[in-house]
């Protein structure tokens, strides 16, 4: 899969603007540095390892960021390597430009291209192995429209089940037919290649009032989310208790993070993690950073650990149904009046 990242890199956020998110809807959780978000989203993606071919970044850093533009570039080289990925410091905005990178897309010889354009929504899985049956699913559809939903898996859900939409025979997807924008679907190259051919295209929300191309495309969507809006759910009015905003783990880019597990009292120096907490610390600041298991830990995160400080006086069955719960209860949290999704949804996910 080719990944193309074609964004602009700023403080400016379209959901607080347009009103959709009030003053401190990251509640007690800290805003990090854009470049910082961006950053940990191109390191999510890169964990998927042989799974992305080729790398594309077309960037417009906003001027209060242009001092760290080496650094970001150090970062890419680091998680690509050589011969991985290319930069360029603008943002497609013109049909011309949009064919001329199209271009760059054939000459790698990939079938399928994921034209992410958001900056802030990392891969939060913790395998690829879902991902890349999706991709295969993809690949072996016949259907020349067909997309893969990789963001904005809670609006998407929604839709797909308030639409009709079908379980997959391996019960990990279910598919559906949506007019959708590009920008958070994976697709056949052949398709970009006809969007393109057609002058579809999208801009940006913050610079441009132009409305998004649409097209009515078969979508398969994952029974269990694959990456997060960093900013959260709240504009679709999810409970942060359940699904919160993001934040970069504590000693992420030193890969220095340490793990506390399955502790009642919190340690503001470690990632804290006990699926049988009654908060998360976005809602408390008390409570816990995340209520999943060890084995749901960020694929991304894997390489970066430090340490884990297990409590040895837990119960580990008990751990393990309360996880399980929560994931009930992101099911459950999709707000779709008068339809309660079916628990053969996760059945799948559930440890």
């Amino acid at each position: 899969m080719i990944i193309w990242w074609n964004s602009r890199i700023t403080d400016k956020r379209w959901a607080q603007a347009s009103g959709k998110l009030p003053d401190g809807w990251r509640d007690n959780l800290v805003e990090e540095s854009r470049i910082d978000v961006f950053k940990y989203m191109i390191s999510s993606y890169a964990s998927l390892g042989n799974l992305i071919s080729k790398a594309f970044f077309n960037l417009q850093l906003d001027q209060t960021f242009e001092h760290r533009k080496q650094e970001l570039i150090d970062h890419i080289h680091s998680e690509f390597g050589e011969g991985r990925y290319r930069i360029q410091w603008f943002k497609c905005t013109t049909i011309p430009q949009y064919l001329a990178v199209t271009e760059e897309f054939n000459q790698v010889g990939d079938t399928v291209i994921f034209p992410s354009r958001n900056d802030d929504h990392p891969f939060i899985d913790s395998s690829p192995n879902l991902i890349k049956s999706g991709l295969q699913y993809l690949e072996q559809d016949p259907d020349p429209d067909c997309m893969l939903n990789l963001s904005h898996w809670i609006e998407v859900l929604k839709e797909a089940l308030t639409d009709g939409a079908e379980i997959t025979p391996c019960g990990n997807f279910i598919s559906f037919y949506k007019t959708a924008s590009t920008s958070i679907y994976a697709l056949k190259m052949t398709f970009w290649n006809r969007i393109m051919e057609n002058n579809m295209h999208r801009t940006d929300h913050i610079e441009s009032p132009e409305q998004i191309d649409y097209h009515r495309s078969k979508v398969y969507v994952p029974t269990k989310e694959l990456a997060r809006h960093y900013d959260g759910y709240k504009h679709v009015r999810i409970d942060p208790n359940i699904c919160p905003a993001l934040e970069i783990p504590k000693g992420f880019f030193n890969n220095d993070i340490v793990i506390k597990y399955g502790f009642d009292r919190r340690d503001n120096d470690c990632v804290n993690v006990n699926p049988s907490a009654e908060f998360l610390y976005a809602v408390h600041p008390e409570g816990t950073d995340y209520k999943f298991c060890l084995e749901d830990l960020p694929l991304c995160w894997k390489n970066r650990i430090k340490q884990i400080i297990i409590n040895q006086e837990i119960d580990h069955k008990m751990l393990i149904e309360k996880r399980n719960q929560w994931m009930i209860a992101m099911k459950d949290a999709i707000p779709i009046p008068t339809v309660s999704p079916p628990i053969e949804l996760i059945r799948n996910h559930l440890l």
